[in-house]
């Protein structure tokens, strides 16, 4: 039987489940990573297509003082603003994923595992062999961001509601690691997941 040559597997979470962590520790563990996080960050650079298409459209307002997109200020605003929200995920989604699928088929071995923040209010699940989801209780979330980015209860909140409950992410995942226990507890059980990702590759 023909080995398939990449396991692809699309890691998600609620904002403050520890889904960065995850995507860390299976890089350590041996795993090819990608971030769509990073490749977003990347291409929002000066120079890049979506700087380019987001100046174009949002007009020169959304730069800083240095040129660069001041990620804070339009966050702010997007999570005020459904419409501009939308706006910007129709303008940089697909280059995202084009970029996503150029990186994967680079890897010359298996298992790839992707953070796609918005796995499954995308509706991403057809792009990947596998779905994984990091889910913890809303209040540790919530102080995890807090305690992360400074932010308001409010603003915490504002973010958590913009995403699909954890409840029905737990329903259309694969496979569920819960995060509400310490890092090594985190460690252990995605250690067991990448053993099984490995297999499944044939490596």
């Amino acid at each position: 039987m023909k080995r398939k040559r990449h396991f692809i597997v699309g890691l998600t979470g609620g904002i403050g489940a520890g889904k960065s962590l995850a995507l860390n520790i299976f890089r350590r563990l041996g795993a090819q990573t990608i971030s769509l996080d990073a490749v977003a960050h990347e291409l929002s650079c000066p120079g890049g297509i979506i700087y380019r298409r987001f100046k174009e459209t949002l007009g020169p307002g959304i730069l800083d003082t240095h040129g660069y997109i001041d990620r804070g200020a339009l966050g702010a605003r997007v999570f005020r603003d459904k419409m501009l929200r939308r706006t910007i995920e129709r303008l940089s989604h697909p280059m995202i994923l084009a970029e996503m699928r150029c990186r994967i088929a680079a890897v010359r071995r298996g298992p790839v595992i992707v953070d796609v923040p918005l796995l499954f209010e995308e509706n991403l699940e057809s792009q990947f062999d596998a779905t994984v989801l990091i889910a913890a209780p809303l209040l540790q979330r919530i102080a995890r961001v807090q305690r992360r980015d400074g932010l308001s209860l409010a603003d915490v909140r504002r973010r958590i509601t913009a995403q699909l409950p954890q409840t029905v992410k737990r329903r259309r995942a694969d496979c569920i690691i819960d995060n509400e226990g310490t890092p090594a507890a985190l460690r252990h059980a995605i250690a067991g997941y990448h053993r099984a990702f490995v297999l499944i590759q044939g490596g």
